[in-house]
């Protein structure tokens, strides 16, 4: 009965600690909203920011799909 007294407790530990965790990132964005506000507007800038990042999923993306392909043969 120890055993499972111990996991239950360490399950409800990391469930608040993830809780915390999320908190903070929430907090975080609140009080700093107006340093957001001063952030460069979106424009021709981005789309290439956007384009670019898209390469690179579609990089990572081919290279997963290589390796899950040498796990199948």
């Amino acid at each position: 009965m120890g055993d499972r007294d111990q996991e239950w407790r360490a399950w409800v530990h990391l469930l608040f600690v993830f809780s915390l965790g999320m908190c903070t990132l929430l907090v975080l964005v609140g009080l700093f909203s107006g340093t957001l506000a001063r952030l460069p507007r979106a424009g021709a800038w981005m789309v290439w920011i956007k384009r670019i990042f898209a390469l690179i999923m579609l990089g990572v993306a081919e290279y997963y799909l290589v390796q899950m392909g040498l796990l199948l043969i």
